[in-house]
């Protein structure tokens, strides 16, 4: 008996520091942000970059124990926001998340709009975003929203931007320019 109970409080104790580390809050350290750069929104591994035409896309893969809250990644206006239904596919390969679920937000900038793809992944099947609606003027480090379990956040802006990391990189969420 004494054996079991202390099992089931081993497995709650290791539950309870997954949880806290799971929803820990960063400490952003970037003081200033300047509106002429684009930061990662999130917290993870730069796995693709895609530039077409105009365009680039950034695809940041989130480990389960990454940081899932995801940040503005400049200064804007929302344009739009809309939750597309869809798969709950693993996260872990780009090619395997276009058709899951997400929420997709648009800002515009005055460099042009930025597209960021909040997507599930097999076990993450909840993104919250912020409560602001369309107009609502947003700045680079706010909180966006987050993907409760392992997911991927794609960013997508005009190729004007000089982008710093490759595919590979770890990005730290709005401390990585």
């Amino acid at each position: 008996m004494k054996k079991t109970l202390l099992v089931v409080i081993i497995f709650l104790l290791v539950l309870i520091a997954g949880i806290v580390v799971f929803y820990r809050l960063p400490n952003i350290t970037r003081a200033v942000f300047n509106s002429d750069v684009l930061y990662s929104p999130a917290y993870g591994k730069v796995e693709r970059i895609i530039t077409q035409g105009d365009k680039t896309l950034v695809s940041i893969f989130l480990r389960i124990s990454d940081i899932h809250s995801q940040y503005y990644p400049t200064n804007g206006v929302i344009k739009s926001r809309i939750t597309i239904p869809g798969k709950y596919r693993m996260a872990t390969k780009y090619d395997k998340t276009t058709f899951n679920a997400k929420v997709r937000t648009i800002l515009h900038t005055e460099h042009g709009d930025v597209q960021i793809d909040q997507i599930s992944g097999k076990l993450a099947r909840k993104i919250t975003t912020d409560d602001l609606g369309l107009g609502s003027r947003v700045y680079a480090g706010e909180y966006l929203g987050r993907i409760h379990l392992g997911s991927r956040v794609n960013l997508t802006f005009p190729s004007t931007y000089r982008l710093q990391v490759r595919e590979g990189d770890y990005v730290r969420g709005p401390d990585t320019a």
